[in-house]
């Protein structure tokens, strides 16, 4: 870690120090550009194709993230030059609790060394029982000092060889979703994992129990409590490592990838000045699973650091207008989307997602690519597979917290694995020749939140750059695209097994060429080269860069009018009667 003064070195030093951890970083451009994300970076389509096309405008551009399961590596140099330096969170977790191992040590130490004293003083007046007392006291806390300085050590080096080796393999146990399928196909907790939920207390049982009951909502409740604090220590330290990696590099513009990196960014304008830039992938106040407290205090940070954003950037045009209006303080809205690149020519299928799945070529692929997630209709979507018309196979190939739940529920409706099976996530690059696979690729999201109202995946782009017509819910932003460039079906909402299922067998060969012919020349159109161009002429302006660019010859798509020419309303859902406008 840096120090206060440390902050304050010139730029080479800072050059020197972070160019000595790794590979050159210094390129001969006039500016640097830090982009500071909250994960491993190289499962984020999105954060990498900014810093690819600002490596290509001549930006010199690192990339800041965390290590974790998915990706342990400390540094990355991508073929576009683009560098991502990645904080290890649990070496920093292990050098706190170390410092908290000493602290106790140096405690225990103290203890003892008092018992000792006593039992001088003691010796001197009244000699007689006065030394057994006093080693019995003294002795048991100098060996707790003791063992907790060897402890302390046993954590300081287990950091240190994390850190030094690279290897994040000390990670919290896997929150493995247990169930059991009940006779009637419902999913519940599995009684005998220890997660059934608590049974209520009865007067027959007795004092005994309910002594037990309250013990046992006591302990829960204190550690829940110091489970929130270890978070928000742990979250302290990676914001702090994080700002002296960054400020290592010198950076002359920050950008931050969503409302979590915003603190770092902050911190680190204020000790070098330069542009802060937020680039909001979410409508992070409506997200789906965060509570009360938590859509408060996202509020008030939205609002405590709108005022001080340089410049801001976000995916559709109806979240930038929903912010604006919330949130008046912040910098007119550039609208980059979550575009895929566009290459010339259809993708060509080699059969892969086929023989991962073990299907016949001749199988048509109902395709869910992405995050195993919640209120995404993940487990509709499973539950319609046996209702889907002869020669279709539902493919879900992904991860995440919800696969085992889903495959609970898979194995319940299709106990012979005849119409579901699973697939890993596929790479990045390679991505677009597995989801090619696809015969229709299905988006069946819940509409629980405005943040899924308004969403635009990144799977919105994905399958049509593979050719893959889709099926997706009827939200604003989702029909927009695939009504006005019938590149795909909506399903109704809230979906059903039977709405999927009729949907899809509503579709003739001929109708689904057509779509696949209407997905390429959307993907001419409305590609990565449009946003592309808009995020580098953002940051050419916000430098006062003079540059001689050829425009590309793209027709303009809806988002390429500015924010203040939008239509001043915005289509708004009402769920349960209730608004759920700004």
């Amino acid at each position: 870690m840096m120090d206060d003064g440390c902050w304050d070195l010139g730029r080479e030093r800072h050059d020197r120090k972070f160019l000595a951890a790794g590979p050159d970083l210094r390129v001969d451009t006039p500016k640097r550009i830090a982009s500071i994300v909250i994960n491993s970076v190289s499962h984020d389509a999105r954060v990498l194709k900014e810093a690819d096309s600002l490596a290509a405008a001549g930006y010199s551009v690192a990339v800041f993230g965390i290590q974790d399961n998915r990706c342990s590596a400390a540094k990355t140099v991508r073929d576009s030059g683009v560098v991502i330096c990645r904080v290890n969170r649990n070496s920093l977790t292990l050098r706190f609790s170390a410092g908290l191992l000493r602290l106790r040590a140096v405690g225990c130490l103290a203890a003892g060394l008092a018992a000792l004293l006593m039992l001088a003083f003691g010796m001197t007046e009244r000699p007689s029982g006065v030394i057994g007392v006093g080693i019995f006291v003294a002795v048991p806390w100098i060996l707790l000092s003791l063992l907790g300085f060897r402890r302390a050590a046993r954590a300081s080096a287990k950091a240190d060889h994390l850190a030094a080796s690279d290897v994040d393999d000390i990670s919290a146990e896997d929150h493995v979703d247990r169930t059991v399928i009940s006779p009637d196909g419902a999913v519940r907790p599995n009684a005998r994992s220890g997660s059934s939920p608590p049974q209520p207390i009865l007067a027959t049982r007795g004092v005994a129990h309910a002594t037990r009951h309250f013990t046992s909502q006591s302990h829960n409740a204190v550690q829940a409590v110091i489970a929130r604090a270890r978070k928000r220590v742990s979250k302290t330290l990676l914001n702090r490592a994080m700002v002296d990696l960054v400020l290592q590099y010198h950076p002359d513009a920050v950008h931050c990838h969503d409302l979590g990196a915003l603190p770092v960014g902050w911190a680190v304008k204020k000790h070098l000045g330069g542009p802060l830039v937020y680039d909001s992938h979410e409508l992070h106040d409506e997200l789906s699973l965060i509570s009360r407290f938590e859509r408060w205090s996202t509020r008030v940070a939205q609002h405590y650091y709108s005022g001080k954003l340089d410049g801001f950037i976000t995916v559709n045009d109806s979240i930038a207008q929903t912010m604006n209006e919330r949130y008046p303080k912040l910098p007119p809205a550039v609208v980059v989307r979550n575009a895929t690149k566009y290459v010339d020519g259809r993708v060509e299928y080699d059969g892969r997602l086929h023989r991962a799945a073990q299907l016949a070529d001749h199988e048509k692929v109902l395709l869910y690519q992405g995050g195993f997630s919640r209120h995404r209709g993940l487990d509709v979507l499973v539950r319609a597979a046996p209702l889907l018309p002869d020669g279709w196979v539902l493919v879900m190939m992904g991860w995440g917290t919800m696969e085992s739940q889903l495959r609970a529920i898979a194995s319940a409706v299709d106990p012979n694995g005849r119409w579901i099976r699973f697939v890993p996530s596929a790479p990045q690059e390679e991505l677009a020749h597995w989801t090619a696979g696809g015969s229709i690729g299905v988006i069946p999201y819940e509409n629980v939140c405005l943040n899924h109202w308004f969403c635009t995946p990144n799977k919105l782009w994905e399958y049509p750059a593979a050719g893959v017509p889709i099926l997706a819910s009827p939200f604003p932003e989702l029909r927009k695209v695939v009504e006005t460039n019938d590149i795909g079906l909506l399903l109704s909402d809230p979906p059903t097994p039977q709405n999927i299922a009729q949907v899809v067998a509503s579709v003739t060969d001929e109708r689904l060429a057509q779509m696949q012919d209407n997905c390429h020349r959307f993907l001419r159109k409305d590609n990565w080269g449009v946003y592309e161009q808009r995020l580098v002429e953002f940051y050419d302006e916000m430098f006062g860069t003079k540059r001689s660019r050829k425009s590309m010859e793209m027709p303009k798509t809806e988002t390429e009018v500015s924010l203040t020419r939008m239509s001043p309303t915005t289509e708004t859902p009402q769920v349960g009667g209730e608004s759920r406008g700004a």
